[in-house]
């Protein structure tokens, strides 16, 4: 280790970890930084394993650990909070399932004092406090340890599903009881998706977020399958008895109480482990797109791509951009207004209003729509178009996620091309559904979900991820719960109003055009705010283009190439 290294350590604040006994250094100073490469070396190099050589650090000997060893470390905890995060949020989405086939029991069981619509209300009711709670639960998960957050959000929803259950026991029918539960059932829940998009967004980079955090957004898909399935199943066992359904979560939520406190870790700083949000190449394309970089060197340059690299290299962009590409701080944290204008949060919160608005119709109308008009289809007819539909989120969020990552990390051309697939397919639905076989029907529901859910999901995970990290910020960390809140609360929002809207419409109207073409109507809506956004960002895909290529770069393309 060089004496500066040795300086750089010794100047810088320590952080101690106390599960590896190491101590990992946090610069803030822009000054103490060297090049991209560099910075990222010198703080690995203060986190080795016991076995390696032992170097002086603050004057007291420390093991070191090797960039290998590091990284080994790095994909061990990425697979772990992968997972916990996860299966956590998957079995939320069952247990929502659970209430779902839950409600013909309960009117079954009390048909005059709990009826259909008296459930609907309990239902809404949660929604817009869900939807409340979205705003200002995204602002604590930037505030305060997201594992403290996400342990006291399991822990009350614990006790609220063992409430919910009570009814079913005793034989209670109060609407305000239900209201209490259900209300409280939703505030606990909104605690849920910030914190987890901000820990996803922590410790995945941009690179392949698209792809990972996509994956990862199936767990709404993957727990509203598995919920229905489970419930299914035990409302068999337990001979029609609702209630066990919800002490079942109520088992399940206790057991995430206990695995999220002990073993999820929100931050990798946390375990003195650096993940480079930026590579180095990418650093100097962000670097060489802004104004005075480009006109300065890139522009009419004629010198050789090493050197135009080089000039990059000591501009005052490509330092301040190193800070950034490689998180060795939590920043501090944003405020809810600010948040709002950071760039394309509130056109992505629009867009998002739209789409959720068109998925939660598609998931809480389709089933009264197919057996209550002239289509007649059985139970297990609907179960399996709403799995289909599932399964069609699933592989578009992934596919949508992957192929976004390959453009730079822009999603918007993504969205633009799934908003129009779907528009195609929810239009030829709304004019010709009551004449189709029932193979193309469960065909044309499987694109929709492929597109629009997925495009739901690519949303709310992903895009409230990239936005909650973009430059803008200028190395502040701490807005991706905030920026999550912003977005999925004015989805919920949306869901809410669709709910209502298409309750009155078809109604009035009737099914094809009181339900179909609304949800046509409505994804047509999400054009407006995503073709500002391609508009945008096609504009910084032509100066990335031509700042890359005079580099020896050739975009995203290149630089995937350049790190196989």
């Amino acid at each position: 280790m060089s004496k500066s290294d040795l300086h750089l350590i010794n100047t810088g604040k320590i952080v101690e970890d106390p599960n590896l006994r190491l101590k990992v250094p946090l610069f803030e100073e822009e000054s103490q930084r060297c090049n991209y490469s560099d910075a990222r070396d010198r703080l690995i190099s203060v986190a080795q394993p016991t076995g390696f050589s032992d170097q002086l650090i603050g004057g007291s000997k420390k093991p070191v650990e090797s960039k290998e060893s590091h990284d080994k470390r790095m994909k061990k905890e990425q697979i772990k909070v992968y997972m916990i995060t996860y299966i956590s949020y998957a079995l939320i989405h069952a247990q929502r399932e659970f209430w779902s086939l839950s409600k013909p029991y309960i009117t079954a069981e009390h048909p005059q004092e709990l009826t259909k619509s008296d459930l609907s209300k309990f239902d809404t009711a949660q929604l817009f406090f869900y939807a409340f709670f979205l705003y200002v639960c995204g602002v604590l998960g930037d505030s305060y340890n997201q594992r403290h957050v996400l342990t006291i959000a399991f822990f009350f929803l614990t006790i609220f599903f063992a409430l919910l259950s009570l009814p079913g026991f005793f034989g209670w029918t109060s609407h305000p009881y239900y209201y209490f539960v259900q209300i409280f059932i939703g505030v606990f829940n909104s605690f849920l998706l910030p914190c987890m998009i901000a820990i996803m967004g922590n410790w995945f980079p941009k690179k392949n977020r698209g792809f990972i955090v996509g994956m990862w957004a199936t767990c709404n898909n993957f727990g509203n399958i598995a919920g229905i399935q489970l419930a299914a199943w035990l409302l068999h066992v337990f001979d029609g008895k609702w209630q066990w359904l919800m002490i079942v979560a109520t088992v399940t939520s206790g057991l995430i109480t206990a695995v999220v406190f002990f073993y999820l870790i929100p931050h990798p700083l946390d375990v003195g482990l650096i993940v480079e949000e930026l590579t180095e190449e990418e650093v100097l394309i962000a670097a060489a797109t802004e104004q005075d970089v480009f006109d300065n060197v890139i522009r009419d340059s004629i010198a050789q791509p090493e050197e135009i690299q080089q000039q990059v290299r000591s501009s005052q962009q490509f330092r301040r951009l190193s800070m950034q590409g490689s998180e060795t701080s939590k920043g501090g944290k944003i405020s809810f207004w600010r948040a709002w204008l950071l760039p394309r949060v509130m056109l992505y919160s629009s867009a998002f209003f739209c789409t959720k608005l068109a998925v939660y119709a598609l998931l809480l109308q389709l089933p009264t729509f197919l057996k209550t008009s002239e289509l007649y289809y059985s139970d297990q007819e609907v179960a399996n178009l709403s799995t289909l539909i599932d399964i069609g989120a699933m592989l578009g969020s992934i596919a949508l996620g992957f192929i976004s990552d390959l453009m730079y990390g822009k999603r918007s051309p993504v969205a633009l091309m799934a908003v129009l697939f779907a528009i195609v397919i929810s239009f030829v639905l709304s004019f010709n559904v009551y004449d189709m076989s029932q193979a193309l029907l469960f065909l044309m529901m499987f694109f929709m979900g492929f597109f629009i859910s997925g495009l739901n999901n690519m949303i709310s995970a992903s895009c409230s991820a990239d936005l909650g990290k973009q430059e803008a910020l200028k190395g502040n960390t701490k807005a991706i719960s905030t920026v999550t809140g912003i977005i999925d609360g004015t989805g919920t929002l949306g869901t809410a109003a669709g709910q209502f809207i298409i309750s009155y419409t078809s109604t009035n109207w009737g099914w094809q055009d009181g339900y179909l073409k609304i949800i046509a109507f409505d994804i047509t809506l999400t054009l407006i705010p995503i073709i500002k956004i391609v508009y945008d960002e096609f504009k910084e895909l032509r100066i990335i283009q031509s700042s890359a290529v005079p580099m020896g770069l050739n975009g995203w393309s290149e630089i995937k190439k350049e790190e196989k």
